[in-house]
Formats: C-alpha cells, sequence, structure tokens
C-alpha cells in the first residue's frame, strides 16, 4: 500500500502514538486480524498493524480517503413470521385479518423499529453494517454509548466549503 500522501512509512516513526511498544509486534500487514464476528472488533479488527489501522476503520472496512458516504441510521422492518393457517406473512396481511382473529402477539403485525447504523460508499456503489462499538452500564446493565433504535427521521447533507475544513 502507498502511504506517501500520509507521510509514508515513515509516519509510524514520527508519531508517539505509534511509536510505542504496543506496536513492536507489527508485522507490516494491512489487512485486519479480525472480522466482526470477534467479539474483539469494532475497536480492535487491526491489533498491532499499523498499516491496517491507517487505511481501515474500526471494524475492519477499507476506508479510501477519496470516497463520499452516506450514514442511514434506524428505520422499521418485519419479522418474517406466518400465519400458521394461511402461511402467507403476517406483516403482509395482518390489517385484513378479523380482530376476532387477531392473536394477541399479532397486534404490532410484527413490526419492529431498528437501531442499526450502515454506511453506503456512493462511488462503490457499497453498504457496509457499522457495529456499534457500547458499553453496559454498570448501574443498569443496559447497552450504554449509542442512540436507542428509531424511525421517521429525516435526513441532514454536511459539506465542506473548499479551504474551510474547520
Amino acid at each position: 500500500t502507498n502511504l506517501g500522501c500520509l507521510g509514508g512509512e515513515d509516519y509510524f516513526d514520527s508519531n508517539y502514538f505509534f511509536r510505542s511498544t504496543y506496536y513492536a509486534d507489527d508485522d507490516g500487514g494491512i489487512v485486519p486480524l479480525y472480522t466482526l464476528q470477534d467479539a474483539t472488533c469494532p475497536t480492535d479488527c487491526c491489533q498491532t498493524r499499523r498499516l491496517c489501522l491507517r487505511t481501515h476503520d474500526v471494524m475492519g472496512y477499507e476506508v479510501p480517503f477519496d470516497r463520499e458516504y452516506m450514514l442511514v441510521f434506524g428505520g422499521k422492518s418485519y419479522m418474517h413470521i406466518k400465519d400458521p393457517s394461511t402461511g402467507k406473512l403476517i406483516y403482509h396481511s395482518c390489517e385484513r385479518i378479523a380482530s376476532s382473529d387477531l392473536l394477541e402477539d399479532w397486534r404490532s403485525c410484527y413490526e419492529t423499529v431498528l437501531g442499526d447504523i450502515w454506511r453506503y460508499d456512493i462511488s462503490g456503489a457499497r453498504w457496509d453494517y457499522i457495529k456499534p462499538d457500547s458499553a453496559i452500564s454498570a448501574t443498569t446493565g443496559q447497552k450504554v454509548g449509542y442512540p436507542l433504535e428509531r424511525y421517521g427521521h429525516a435526513a441532514v447533507l454536511l459539506g465542506e466549503v473548499e479551504g474551510n475544513d474547520e
């Protein structure tokens, strides 16, 4: 990988963080050591691989510096559960089921609100799932550190004025 635009491999020698003894075992690899299926990823997918850290995000996905991305959070979906008597998905037909035949579990039509975060690479036409990095509250035992599930929110476009990157 050519990191000339980022200071090349010499960047590591002049950077206090990357000079630390933690990176003494850096094998020079650029591919993350762990995938999203591993409990240590995100946060430590690359381990001691400094080149990997310079070119991949915390989930181990390669992130080209010259790309535009769109982040999407939340939304609605439905569970794929079928009505045993008709074989049809409950979500698609629950509004037509007579209230006397509507089981209590079906009242939501098996609709669910999502808390997923996805990143879309516009020029690469690729979706990446972003696994939220959170902690467990010692007080409540609940996940903390990222927004709760939601839907019906708006989009915001952030732009950068050339020459003013503050």
